[in-house]
């Protein structure tokens, strides 16, 4: 067999000109062909060692396909087991937060209902304040027209009497003064008479 060394600053080698006057130098060695027998020993020895050597390798790669299918096999179910059981997990973690959930939503609920009720009552008080304020306040106004009304009457009828009055002691005037003069006259003549 030919072995080359060559480093990087070596001059290429050039081809031979003539393949017969190339001669055998330390970089290329030629052997000699080793002369094989005839008959077919080495065939079946060759077979038998293959032979061997595939049921060797047949066994070694049954076997350890065997552990293979069986590591692959364990870690599947392992794997397998891990996922239901996180599955499991998750399933119960979402049923507790979709349980939490209602719980809240139900509370939430129940304080709409309170808060609603507590609305209500508050507008309905309301809605009665304002009623017994437009009632009072048309209490009121009923009063004032029943005052003023007495307040008119009682004016009138002040009025009335007033004038009765005045007419009375008017007239009662004309006449108390027709009597004076009458006795002005009367004592007159008595006076001019004495």
């Amino acid at each position: 067999m030919a072995t080359l060394r060559h480093t990087r600053t070596a001059p290429p080698l050039a081809p031979p000109s003539n393949v017969s006057a190339f001669s055998i130098t330390s970089i290329s060695v030629v052997r000699e062909r080793i002369p094989l027998p005839n008959d077919n020993k080495h065939i079946l020895t060759f077979k038998k060692v293959y032979d061997r050597l595939f049921k060797e390798f047949k066994e070694k790669l049954v076997q350890e396909y065997t552990m293979m299918k069986t590591a692959y096999l364990s870690e599947y179910e392992s794997n397998y087991q891990a996922n239901v059981s996180d599955k499991n997990s998750h399933i119960k973690e979402i049923q507790n937060h979709i349980g939490d959930k209602e719980d809240d939503i139900s509370e939430k609920k129940e304080q709409y209902e309170a808060l609603k009720h507590k609305i209500f009552t508050l507008l309905k008080q309301k809605y009665n304040l304002h009623v017994k304020k437009v009632f009072f306040n048309e209490i009121l106004y009923h009063t004032e027209l029943i005052k003023r009304e007495k307040r008119l009457n009682a004016y009138s009828k002040n009025f009335m009497f007033r004038r009765k009055v005045r007419l009375l002691f008017c007239s009662w005037r004309g006449v108390s003064h027709q009597w004076f003069k009458e006795r002005i006259n009367r004592e007159a003549v008595e006076y001019e008479r004495s």
